[in-house]
């Protein structure tokens, strides 16, 4: 279903996964969709050819489509280049014996997904106890990554200050930016054009002393998923999937829709116009989810007093994206719309709906 085009989110309909509103659009409304796409690049590679059906073959011979079609191609590269360098070192992380999960847009690219190239990110989180940190940050170094920190002005990443750095990993829960530099082989004269033409709207690639397309490919080793919570419990309940000949570790759903509804709806209320685009995750997997995995993912929003989170976000799915939620998930929708009565909305955690925030506005 698609919003008027006056409401916050009337391109939400592109994250989803029911038919395109009828008709075809306007050159105006067709840029638009295109600047929200691009905006939402890290679903792109999903969402792109759902864009293009709908504007149809005169649309995307428009300008607006062909930075689509270049962004979509560079997108594609840097998922093959990830995934390379990701397999890499999971499959060092096995022969070390070191416990692990992917989590975040890492664990959603293999879970909801047919492809972990169609759902890109500008890393991999990867959670690992406490206990394995440092055996982990020495077999991400021994893969070629190094400390690093992003200087936003120049788009580049160079080495981190090991004060500066130490001093930031005492009082967080990750130890983030360990980066390797990959300049791009094998790829074809179109491609490489395609990123050439992207270089100057995106910050993913760049180039080389030498005038080679490189790109980074960061991993964040997580010990918690916040402050308060540890990864212990769902790497140690994490279970392998199948990709391409690897065995990849994902945590139980319940722990990948949790963190999902903690994102959308922790960093929506505290900013404007960031990370719509994760409804597409949400989207793709909340139907695949069983009532047995639904009873913990309350238990956890319970355990985590993200209730209210839980109700901003998933009535979203039916209101905006048309989906036929499960009665469990109604039954939860119209119990969580009643505050507790003991509690005012902070103690709730409950700071009003991100629906707008994520669009922009008020």
């Amino acid at each position: 279903m698609c919003s008027r085009p006056t409401e916050p989110g009337r391109f939400a309909w592109l994250l989803g996964t029911d038919e395109p509103p009828p008709g075809r659009p306007g050159s105006v409304e067709f840029a638009d969709a295109c600047a929200f796409g691009l905006s939402a690049w890290q679903v792109l590679p999903a969402i792109g050819p759902r864009l293009f059906a709908w504007g149809g073959p005169r649309r995307v011979r428009e300008p607006a489509a062909q930075s689509v079609r270049d962004r979509m191609v560079s997108l594609d590269v840097l998922g093959r280049v990830q995934l390379r360098m990701c397999a890499r070192l999971i499959e060092t992380f096995q022969r070390r014996g070191i416990p692990y999960a992917m989590l975040k847009g890492s664990a959603v690219r293999f879970a909801a997904y047919p492809d972990p190239r169609l759902r890109v990110g500008k890393d991999f989180d990867i959670a690992v106890p406490r206990a394995f940190l440092r055996r982990a940050e020495q077999a991400t170094r021994d893969c070629g990554f190094i400390a690093a920190q992003w200087n936003p002005s120049t788009k580049r990443f160079y080495l981190a200050d090991p004060v500066l750095r130490a001093k930031v990993e005492a009082q967080h829960y990750e130890l983030g930016f360990l980066v390797r530099r990959q300049v791009a082989t094998g790829i074809t004269r179109d491609e490489e054009a395609a990123i050439r033409r992207d270089l100057d709207s995106q910050f993913i690639w760049h180039l080389t002393d030498s005038d080679e397309p490189a790109c980074y490919v960061s991993i964040d080793l997580h010990h918690g998923l916040s402050l308060e919570v540890n990864v212990e419990p769902l790497v140690e309940q994490s279970a392998p999937v199948n990709w391409d000949g690897l065995a990849v570790q994902l945590p139980p759903p319940e722990w990948t829709l949790y963190h999902l509804i903690y994102k959308i709806y922790w960093e929506g209320v505290h900013n404007y116009g960031k990370g719509a685009y994760q409804f597409a995750d949400l989207v793709r997997l909340i139907p695949a989810t069983t009532e047995e995995t639904f009873a913990r993912l309350l238990r956890l929003l319970r355990e985590y007093r993200l209730e209210a989170a839980g109700y901003y976000v998933l009535r979203r799915l039916s209101l905006t994206f048309g989906l036929q939620l499960r009665p469990e998930v109604e039954a939860f929708l119209k119990q969580a719309s009643h505050p507790p009565p003991e509690l005012e909305p902070f103690q709730a955690n409950d700071l009003g709906d991100m629906w707008p925030k994520l669009w922009g506005v008020r």
